[in-house]
């Protein structure tokens, strides 16, 4: 689908004082256009991003207008997310947002299905090096529920791009149907 559904299918996110009441209460570094879009300060990017329409801010597959489209997606064709259904607060999540479980920190689990490129230079940095998103998805129709589903899990993870990543900056999801013999 290419598209974040909230602000949880991105990776560094924080929450602002107001909480999480709703995707604008979060901060959300794909939404920043002064981060994940700039070219280095150029005054074109600066004058796009004055004159654009609030749901079209951020970078493809983030903006307001297509979140709103794909959640309309999901409710016309009475659609479940798998993943998101079974993982409501991704994996591992305990509440922590820096040190979930001790060793890695939420963006290094597998929570997202597109990594960022690492720097080819040595000693370098990518501009989305570290950055994830979770834009790949398993959509169950009404017929087939969740109570059906064994697991589904993302199969790759980490900035070093660990697991089953198989040549491609995406990586593989598993769902895997209860055997109903």
């Amino acid at each position: 689908m290419n598209v974040a559904a909230g602000y949880r299918d991105g990776s560094h996110w924080k929450k602002t004082e107001n909480g999480c009441q709703s995707d604008n209460d979060v901060y959300e570094w794909f939404r920043d256009e002064s981060k994940c879009l700039s070219k280095f300060g150029s005054d074109k990017n600066k004058i796009e991003a004055t004159t654009k329409r609030p749901e079209n801010v951020g970078i493809p597959g983030f903006t307001p207008a297509e979140r709103e489209r794909f959640r309309s997606f999901l409710s016309d064709g009475k659609f479940c997310d798998v993943w998101r259904k079974l993982h409501p607060e991704g994996v591992l999540a305990s509440g922590k947002e820096d040190d979930l479980d001790g060793e890695k920190s939420l963006w290094e689990l597998p929570n997202y299905t597109w990594r960022g490129t690492v720097a080819k230079n040595f000693g370098g940095y990518a501009k989305y090096q570290g950055k994830g998103q979770r834009i790949d998805y398993f959509l169950l129709s009404p017929s087939i529920g969740v109570k059906d589903i064994e697991k589904c899990e993302i199969r790759g993870y980490g900035t070093n791009r660990d697991g089953l990543f198989c040549g491609s900056d995406h990586c593989a999801v598993e769902l895997r149907f209860k055997d109903r013999s």
